[in-house]
């Protein structure tokens, strides 16, 4: 048996894009997925962009995932990877696209009072002024 399968980790450089395709959902992303690096002793930052397409079938909740997919949220998505090309303005392009079937979210948007919160709480010990020991 061959396998190929594509995990990409980055931000979104969008929200999600949301479309309804017949009785399925399609969520529709943008990842990028940034790299640094030296050479010659100056810095260098690459940025590759890669499509996501994660295709929820009719009657699968989709709001749930859907309303954390905002712009700047780091995720995790594990899927199967394509290329597409085209030609625009007489250049030749090209992109990175992944049918996606596993994804994480690795945070969750700034602004989201939605998202869950973790909280800790401390608590002081007890003020000691040694007045009960009995010496």
């Amino acid at each position: 048996m061959n396998k190929l399968e594509l995990d990409v980790i980055g931000r979104l450089g969008k929200d999600v894009e949301i479309k309804q395709i017949g009785k399925s959902t399609l969520l529709e992303l943008n990842i990028a997925v940034s790299e640094s690096y030296k050479k010659d002793g100056e810095a260098v930052k690459k940025t590759t962009w890669v499509r996501g397409n994660f295709w929820f079938a009719e009657g699968r909740n989709h709001e749930n995932i859907a309303k954390y997919l905002k712009k700047g949220v780091l995720v995790s998505a594990v899927g199967v990877p394509s290329t597409s090309s085209w030609v625009k303005d007489g250049e030749a392009k090209s992109a990175l696209e992944v049918r996606i079937f596993k994804l994480l979210l690795l945070s969750f948007p700034d602004k989201d009072e939605s998202a869950p919160k973790t909280q800790t709480q401390t608590q002081s010990p007890p003020k000691d002024d040694g007045a009960d020991l009995p010496f």
